[in-house]
């Protein structure tokens, strides 16, 4: 053997022994390493960091963005219902008003039932326009019965 071969033969085998070396050392490396601990440290890294701060602030005002956007949406669904219950109303008093604007039947004279009927309505709480509509007379026929019966009470007072 002859010293170049001897010098090549030994270098190599340095060569092989570096490479050896290194991969047992990473191999060493990667078994004490704990890749969770290392990503709790990045992420904790990155949350301390301007980046972090700021992506958290974007986070906070994207929620409550979406909650003061549900709110918004709550309110305009009640606002939406009382929309459709006020044009209800608003029908049911057109329709009021389309009756109370009807003609009203001929004046005549009360029955004496009738009569009857008409204090009895107007003793309950009933307006003389009510009392009249449900009796199918004029209002001055229930006025007037309604002066005749108090008449004679308040001479008796």
């Amino acid at each position: 053997m002859d010293f170049t071969s001897m010098l090549v033969t030994i270098v190599g085998m340095a060569g092989i022994g570096l490479i050896l070396l290194n991969g047992s050392k990473r191999a060493h490396r990667l078994r004490n390493s704990d890749p969770l601990r290392e990503v709790q440290q990045s992420h904790v890294a990155r949350a301390a960091s301007p980046q972090g701060l700021l992506q958290k602030m974007e986070l906070r005002i994207h929620e409550y963005g979406r909650e003061v956007e549900a709110r918004i949406e709550n309110r305009l669904t009640a606002l939406d219902r009382l929309i459709v219950e006020a044009d209800q109303e608003i029908s049911r008093l057109e329709a009021l008003l389309v009756e109370t604007r009807m003609e009203w039947p001929p004046e005549r004279p009360l029955t004496p039932a009738e009569q009857q009927r008409c204090f009895a309505l107007l003793e309950a709480g009933f307006s003389v326009t009510q009392t009249a509509r449900y009796l199918h007379t004029t209002p001055a026929a229930v006025q007037a019965a309604l002066d005749e019966w108090q008449g004679p009470q308040q001479r008796a007072a």
